[in-house]
């Protein structure tokens, strides 16, 4: 497996501080600390919904209404995730921690805050089911899951599972260490040993040091080394873990691009562009919101910007990562239609990184799928985006369009609601075995658990090399617009000041896009330095280099005043900020 070597991208250390899942009193690196006073917490933070499979059903807080989960829904505080049978759902937090959720199961995030020192509040409830659990802690953060009354804690960076079905509860250790609680015992369990209690009778915990390795572990072990893989062949590589950095390797590849810099683009099918497939869901106190349906989609359409070159395509250039935004684009109307522009280098408010009269620059829609959040799918259909006339295209500053109830569920509507997907039964079994576990590693790609670890060489391409993640191109095409690289016999190496680009002998000097961009090698690190990864148009910070420096991002709320550490979206009525 390869590991970076000297050189790395620096992301801020706002964002980095990401989600740990270490608890104040009982982490092994942390000193014994009075908790934070309530008072003083922020509960403004988002997570992300990186995978699904089969029916998963999403709940805002206050609402006992269930939608149609899809990827890339944001999750806050007080939100509610419920799976059908041989349904699945992973969310990513922060800085990479994962939970997972199998089929027939429910988990409620009870409370996600952040403290006045930077740490990160996680307490979470799973009322049925089963759930694994990646834990990567970080200073002064707490973790909590609440399962019938028993709390469980991990210890520091621990990997466990929890199964709950009608009052019998088991916890599974596979790292680190952790301790579960009620009201009269207390037990830690270290790697490779399991507890089983009975809710009901009130006997004390049996721990055993046998665990059971099902199909749920396999799939849950194989997405994380498909992240860690991803992270350790990434071009540009982050020095500490960030939900979605994995996916931009797996999804599509960084490149240098003449006159601008350097940046990332998707492999999709031609004629693709930036916010066309996806939903606009509603939150409150950030307004309009972006889902893409696109599986790489989330770092891409809430941070960094957008550039458009006819000979190029579509390009993502990476900026500060210190504040999350609901939706990066400048809005537009017309005559029986609402549209959008990704933000360009010029940002929110100026010019488009596209001309507005091309196709594929502005997408637009009919006032209701923006208002009833329907998914909204490139090509044809009810819900395409409709041909723009330039004539036509007024800017304005946000859409004149109050959601619809629809829209402030973050998804479709789930007749039934959540009887519907079976988890609420207090009689619904979950099944241990080939059936507990979802089909494929990834999405998009059909690359079934067994397939992936046993022969991970046949997914890295033409390279064969064993420690490769699987790779999947959604379309023929970078960016919607170049061919497919090639490799390059002798491309010429590329160098702008403040930056160095080195070399991966495994794959050859370099990848050339024609007519202009130059594709990085897989796991050829660039330095870092003050220059960010070179230039690009349209001045402002270099990207990668993070305005103000990282520090201590605000929350904008509605009317978009005041916001610190990163731009509000145009439309959107706030932007998230990973506080120190």
């Amino acid at each position: 497996m390869r590991r970076p070597c000297s050189a790395f991208l620096a992301l801020p250390a706002a964002l980095l501080l990401g989600l740990s899942f270490a608890p104040s009193a009982r982490s092994n690196a942390e000193p014994t600390r009075e908790p934070p006073s309530t008072a003083a917490l922020s509960h403004v933070r988002v997570v992300r919904l990186s995978f699904v499979e089969g029916t998963v059903g999403v709940r805002r807080p206050g609402s006992d209404e269930w939608a149609r989960a899809t990827m890339n829904t944001p999750i806050e505080e007080g939100f509610s995730i419920s799976t059908g049978q041989k349904s699945f759902a992973e969310v990513q937090f922060e800085n990479g921690s994962a939970v997972r959720l199998g089929e027939l199961s429910t988990l409620d995030f009870t409370e996600l805050a952040l403290t006045p020192q930077g740490g990160h509040i996680n307490h979470l409830s799973l009322d049925q089911g089963y759930a694994s659990f990646r834990v990567l802690p970080d200073h002064h953060d707490e973790y909590l899951l609440n399962v019938s009354g028993v709390n469980v804690t991990p210890q520091g960076k621990a990997e466990f599972r929890t199964d709950l079905s009608q009052d019998r509860l088991r916890v599974e250790v596979f790292g680190g260490q952790v301790e579960a609680a009620d009201s009269s015992q207390t037990e830690k369990l270290g790697k490779s040993h399991a507890l089983v209690a009975d809710l009901n009778s009130g006997t004390p915990f049996k721990v055993t040091d046998k665990i059971d390795v099902d199909s749920w572990d396999k799939w849950a072990d194989a997405r994380d080394q498909q992240t860690a893989l991803a992270n350790d062949e990434s071009a540009f590589n982050n020095t500490r873990p960030l939900y979605g950095w994995s996916d931009l390797d797996a999804y599509g590849d960084w490149a240098y691009f003449p006159g601008y810099g350097y940046g990332w683009a998707p492999y999709e099918p031609a004629g693709w562009s930036p916010y066309a497939t996806g939903l606009w869901g509603s939150y409150p106190g950030l307004g309009y919101t972006w889902i893409s349906g696109e599986p790489w989609g989330w770092l891409p359409f809430h941070y960094g910007f957008w550039n458009f070159d006819a000979g190029m395509g579509w390009f993502w250039m990476a900026n500060s990562f210190d504040t999350w935004n609901p939706a990066l684009v400048n809005w537009y109307t017309g005559p029986g239609w609402i549209g959008w522009t990704p933000v360009g280098p010029a940002g929110l408010g100026g010019a488009a990184p596209c001309t507005l009269a091309a196709a594929g620059c502005v997408t637009g829609v009919s006032p209701g799928v923006l208002r009833n959040a329907q998914p909204i799918v490139a090509g044809s259909g009810p819900y395409a985006p409709l041909p723009i006339a330039a004539s036509t295209i007024t800017p304005v500053a946000r859409p004149a369009i109050a959601p619809a109830s629809s829209a402030l569920l973050s998804g479709q509507p789930i007749a039934g609601g959540v009887a519907a997907l079976g988890a609420a039964s207090p009689t619904a079994e979950f099944t241990r075995g080939v059936a507990a576990a979802p089909s494929s590693v990834v999405m998009g790609r059909q690359v079934s658990t067994d397939a992936f670890l046993s022969h991970r060489s046949v997914f890295g391409g033409s390279f064969g090399h064993a420690d490769e993640p699987i790779h999947v191109r959604l379309g023929a095409v970078m960016g919607g617009k170049s061919p497919t690289p090639v490799t390059a016999s002798a491309a010429p190496a590329v160098a702008s000041a403040g930056s160095k680009v080195s070399r991966g002998a495994a794959k050859g000097a370099a990848v050339a896009v024609a007519p202009h961009a130059e594709v990085l090698s897989h796991a050829s690190f660039a330095n870092y330095g003050s220059g960010g990864f070179g230039p690009r148009t349209g001045g402002g910070a270099s990207p990668g280099v993070p305005r103000g420096g990282g520090g201590a991002a605000g929350v904008a709320h509605a009317g978009g005043g005041g916001v610190v550490g990163g731009a509000s979206s145009s439309g959107s009525t706030g932007s998230v900020g990973a506080h120190r």
